[in-house]
């Protein structure tokens, strides 16, 4: 992704952990290019309640975020 010479990713991930299996983890990601002003203020509650409704009872889940830059 860096070598396409965008100055700037925002890169999204979710992570779900299996409970009863560690080591055993599956997950998403995504890449916005650009994104408006203040879109990671109002994204941030929303990743939130996203981790929670995905990760299945029980399982341990994470949302990372972070900018890719050059």
């Amino acid at each position: 992704m860096r070598k396409l010479g965008i100055p700037k990713f925002l890169r999204v991930e979710h992570w779900v952990y299996d409970g009863d299996q560690p080591g055993i983890y599956s997950g998403a990601g995504l890449y916005i290019v650009n994104p408006p002003y203040a879109f990671t203020q109002t994204l941030l509650p929303l990743l939130e309640a996203l981790r929670v409704a995905l990760a299945p009872v029980g399982h341990k889940s994470e949302i990372i975020t972070d900018w890719l830059s050059d």
